[in-house]
């Protein structure tokens, strides 16, 4: 895991040049003033897919742009089937209900956490782990 502070969010490219050098699975967070969060993903085997956390936080900070979370993002039900799949091709065992609830959350009043709760319904070990 890597955390640095930027004014975007990472590209596709970015995120494919990753997964090209790393020869894994990537998973990137852009965490928007702790509100809400963009997730972006590709697999090695799996394609590229985005979704975001605090959806109606997003749809807020969206409408300002003019653009619509519905363009920009898969759906609920899309996310959490794109999610599993990079979840298996990570060498991960996901649980579809807690990758549900978590892309579900409303931030209470943070987004970092349901990012923890989304990294743990992907299977993604922690640190503690080790």
């Amino acid at each position: 895991m890597w955390a640095i502070d930027r004014e975007d969010p990472i590209s596709e490219n970015e995120l494919s040049m990753t997964v090209e050098r790393s020869e894994a699975p990537a998973l990137c967070a852009y965490v928007m003033d702790s509100d809400c969060a963009v997730i972006e993903a590709l697999g090695v085997r799996t394609g590229f897919w985005r979704t975001c956390l605090g959806r109606e936080s997003m749809t807020a900070c969206m409408t300002e742009s003019g653009e619509t979370v519905g363009a920009w993002f898969l759906s609920a039900d899309e996310s959490v089937r794109a999610a599993l799949d990079w979840a298996r091709d990570a060498g991960c065992d996901p649980s579809e209900s807690r990758l549900a609830e978590a892309l579900a959350a409303v931030p209470d009043p943070f987004v970092e956490p349901i990012f923890v709760a989304m990294l743990e319904a992907l299977g993604v070990r922690s640190v503690s782990d080790d």
